[in-house]
């Protein structure tokens, strides 16, 4: 960080967020307001700004990123496991184990 960088609370920019949001404000307003550059805000605001995953579930943007990530790992392994199962199944039919 640097030496002249300000140190803003997890309140503070929750605020912020939740004026941006209330379509009443843009960046650019808000930047002139209080002095923040608009960048930092916006950074804010695709950090806090809730997902809604469902019409009753809304998560932070860190969950829903773990959860995308859990998604792909999820498929990739599903994938491992699948292309395993072919060579398996390819294997026993050579055998003569398997009627397809």
């Amino acid at each position: 960080m640097a030496k002249n960088q300000k140190k803003y609370t997890p309140e503070f920019k929750q605020q912020l967020v939740e004026l941006y949001n209330t379509g009443n404000y843009s960046y650019p307003q808000l930047s002139s307001e209080y002095g923040i550059a608009k960048s930092t805000i916006l950074g804010w605001v695709k950090e806090l700004t809730p997902v809604k995953v469902s019409s009753t579930e809304t998560i932070s943007m860190k969950e829903y990123k773990a959860l995308i990530f859990r998604t792909c790992i999820a498929a990739s392994i599903l994938q491992s496991i699948s292309i395993r199962l072919r060579s398996v199944h390819s294997v026993m039919r050579v055998m003569g184990w398997c009627i397809n």
